[in-house]
């Protein structure tokens, strides 16, 4: 499903009927400009979509704690290939690697869009 659909699934026609666990999870491969976030902020007010987020993989060394804000295989500081992931979950940034196996076979399954 692309962006756009699903800022709409989750307007006020869908959202108005829940008494919880609404949001729509906007997983993005990589951070955008400010304009393209100004451009998904306008299509969230348009489809009255009243709860989201944005999710973004980080990356953390295990070695040095040295965090990026993207996905990568190595540390860009120190080199090392010791390095887990950082993720929203339940509304919380965690550590994939923390993540009960259930929820780490939810999370291998994210699509992470590419803009």
């Amino acid at each position: 499903m692309n962006l756009i659909d699903k800022f709409l699934i989750h307007g006020k026609d869908f959202t108005g009927s829940c008494d919880g666990g609404s949001a729509a999870h906007i997983n993005l491969e990589e951070h955008l400009t400010k304009s393209q976030y100004k451009k998904l902020l306008e299509v969230a007010i348009q489809a009255d979509t009243p709860y989201f987020t944005f999710n973004i993989p980080n990356t953390v060394c295990n070695e040095c704690g040295h965090v990026t804000k993207d996905y990568r295989k190595t540390c860009p500081s120190c080199g090392s290939d010791d390095i887990d992931y950082l993720t929203r979950v339940i509304g919380y940034l965690r550590r994939v690697s923390n993540f009960s196996a259930e929820r780490q076979d939810e999370e291998s399954m994210r699509y992470y869009a590419k803009i």
